[in-house]
């Protein structure tokens, strides 16, 4: 059966704190797929300090879960139409993480 958390309106930052613990507990070899980020170009962060944001949440994230991790594209909300510049930005950044990180995909 699939294991799925949703955590509506939270950050990277407070993300990585809940997910290290749920995902301790898996121990079967499964793709975990992180789909996060509107919230952090809502609340005005650079494309850097997203990008800082999800290294920090996949380095706790895999200390827990050493398994394969799928990164999801930040997808452009209409309310931050103004931040349309900022969301392509940060997934151009995050579209460079797997060449940096090991079992790593970006979507």
């Amino acid at each position: 059966m699939p294991h799925q958390w949703l955590h509506p309106s939270k950050t990277l930052q407070r993300s990585t704190h809940q997910h290290v613990d749920h995902l301790q507990a898996l121990k079967e070899d499964i793709l975990l797929v992180i789909h996060i980020g509107t919230n952090n170009v809502a609340q005005g962060e650079s494309p850097y300090e997203i990008l800082r944001a999800m290294w920090e949440l996949i380095v706790a994230v895999r200390r827990a879960f050493p398994h394969k991790v799928l990164i999801s594209l930040i997808v452009p909300r209409p309310c931050d139409a103004s931040r349309s510049g900022v969301v392509k930005a940060a997934n151009r950044l995050l579209s460079q993480l797997p060449s940096q990180m090991d079992n790593v995909l970006f979507l």
